[in-house]
């Protein structure tokens, strides 16, 4: 025979092969069993009436509710992030700072009036350019455009996540939670639908 042991209140404290203790009451192996290896733990057990039922675990407190949709935030936001770059590989992201600076450089010169010096020197633009059979001045453009477009992107995302952080801080009840998740789901398909 096993045998579980509860408090006053019929929480489930402990588990054990003899009744020797007290608040101790005999259950089936079965039972006794499914209590060890509860993902959930002690705390989804109680006694009620003389016999062992699963509850679920304690309900979580608003505090505990808010982290967790702090946390859901923060994932969507993340998830939405790595989408936006998991098309390029590290090594080109690394060259984007730099394809950034040249376009800026080039761009400048190339809308100089006269140009009449020698274009600057863009040593990864005109990599890519020959590579791709384009101009220094396109592939400067598609550099404008893209950080233009990711800015706005990264932009739009931050200020997101930040706003519902900042609603999350102000929740007062439990029901004010998931519609601010929700916005930020919400926005997370927008960059899917693009």
């Amino acid at each position: 025979m096993c045998y579980i042991q509860h408090d006053d209140d019929g929480a489930v404290l402990g588990l054990y092969l003899d009744e020797s203790g007290t608040q101790r009451i005999p259950v089936d192996h079965e039972t006794w069993h499914a209590i060890a290896t509860d993902a959930d733990g002690l705390t989804a057990w109680r006694v009620v009436d003389g016999a062992a039922v699963r509850v679920g675990p304690p309900p979580l407190t608003l505090a505990d509710q808010v982290a967790r949709a702090r946390a859901d935030v923060r994932d969507i936001a993340q998830a939405v992030a790595d989408a936006l770059i998991g098309a390029y590989p590290d090594y080109e992201r690394e060259t984007w700072g730099d394809q950034s600076a040249e376009a800026d450089v080039y761009l400048a010169w190339y809308g100089a009036a006269g140009q009449t010096n020698d274009a600057p020197d863009t040593p990864v633009l005109v990599a890519i350019a020959n590579a791709r059979g384009l101009t220094v001045h396109e592939i400067s453009l598609r550099v404008q455009a893209n950080r233009i477009a990711y800015r706005a992107a990264g932009a739009a995302l931050v200020a997101a996540r930040q706003a519902a952080e900042d609603l999350l801080d102000a929740v007062t009840d439990a029901a004010e939670i998931a519609p601010i998740v929700q916005s930020v789901r919400d926005l997370a398909a927008t960059f899917q639908e693009t």
